[in-house]
Formats: structure tokens, sequence, C-alpha cells
């Protein structure tokens, strides 16, 4: 019987120069294989499903505007994420001429934040300029102006 000799700082078995390129063709073949396996599985991905990490950021900047739209306070967030969206839209790259629906998704979602804070915008505005209470100040303002013009007048 053979005495097997190992390696004192591995532990693994010394193998002769036969059996070393024995070992490195069986490796190479199975590497092949498994190479050609992973070329085959590569190219069976649908190119749509494929997403890059610009159409994400689209999306989720999208939504992120839609939710600060309806919490009113943030209406002027909601404006600069919903640029953002579309901005990360136009910069995603195209795959098979289209952008995928991740990044149509964050532009219409950007779209409708930008609308829908510049409609909420307005109506606010609208609502205070029409209401009794400011009518009634921007009155009692204007009788008064002269008076306080006169009053307060720092000019020589």
């Amino acid at each position: 019987m053979e005495d097997k000799r190992y390696d004192p700082y591995t532990g693994y078995e010394i193998k002769d120069e036969d059996q070393r390129q024995e070992d490195q063709s069986r490796y190479e073949n199975e590497n092949m294989r498994y190479n050609h396996y992973n070329t085959q599985q590569e190219a069976n991905i649908d190119q749509q499903a494929q997403t890059s990490g610009i159409a994400l950021a689209a999306m989720i900047l999208g939504i992120i505007s839609v939710v600060c739209m309806v919490s009113c306070c943030c209406t002027p967030i909601a404006i600069i994420t919903g640029i953002a969206a579309i901005i990360c839209f136009a910069v995603t790259p195209k795959v098979n001429e289209t952008r995928g629906k991740k990044a149509k998704a964050g532009l219409i979602c950007g779209i409708i934040g930008i609308i829908g804070s510049i409609i909420l915008i307005t109506v606010f505005v609208m609502n205070i300029l029409l209401s009794a209470d400011f009518q009634n100040e921007m009155k009692e303002f204007n009788t008064h102006y002269d008076t306080y013009i006169d009053e307060n007048d720092d000019s020589i």
C-alpha cells in the first residue's frame, strides 16, 4: 500500500503530478458544464424583468410624491420629489427600447404628485383669499391705510 503524504500547513493530501492533471481536467469539464448552464439560464431571463436602480428610485420618489401630496402639509416636498421622479425616469436606461414598468410607475406617480400639489396649493390660497375674515381685514386695512402712513411716516 502506498504511503500518503500530507501538507503540514493545510492538511491536504499531497498528490503526484499525474493525479493533479487528472483533477485539473475534471475540474475544467465541470466548470464548462456549469458555465454552459449559466449562459442558458441568463438567456432565458426576460429583459423586461430586469430593472435598474434608477428605475426603482423613480418609482420610490413618485410614491413619496403622492404620499406627501395627500398629507397636505408636505406639498412643496411633493413637488420636489415629483420632479426628481421625472428626472430619474428620463435618465433610466432603455432595455429593448422601453424603460420598464417601475420607471413608468415613477413617472406617473411623480406627475400626479406635482399636479395634485399645485391644485391643492391653489385651492388653499383661493380659500384664504375668498374667506370673509380675510375680506374684512382687507377692508379695515384699506380704510386705515392713509392714517397709518401719516402716523408712521419716517420721511423728512
